[in-house]
């Protein structure tokens, strides 16, 4: 039986692949790109923050995992742990909303307003 973060990661991932992709069909473009954006960007981004700890604690010969921009080595709370994650989500949305932005013009319906 697989376990819930999978299930989380994979479901945030297509859902907001989806609503990026057929945010043009919608009245409200740029609010379901956003939607979409901010779905897709909540794996990227958790994933990306665990690759790069991983690889500086390496980096550094540590036995343990190396939280940035927050916290470095020492983590003895949760907090910057969820700061430095959020700091990757927030990243990945603004390339990801940027790029849906650029390369995914909106249809007849948005540009008349």
């Amino acid at each position: 039986m697989p376990s819930l973060l999978p299930i989380l990661i994979g479901g945030c991932a297509t859902v907001g692949f989806i609503l990026i992709v057929a945010a043009s069909r919608y009245r409200r473009v740029y609010l379901w790109r956003a939607i979409g954006s901010l779905l897709l960007s909540l794996p990227l981004g958790i994933i990306s923050y665990m690759y790069v700890g991983i690889r500086l604690a390496r980096t550094h010969n540590l036995s343990r995992f190396y939280s940035w921009p927050f916290g470095g080595e020492h983590i003895g709370r949760d907090g910057p742990l969820i700061a430095s994650a959020l700091v990757f989500v927030g990243m990945w949305f603004v390339v990801l909303f940027g790029a849906s932005s650029l390369l995914l013009k909106p249809s007849g319906l948005d540009r008349r307003r």
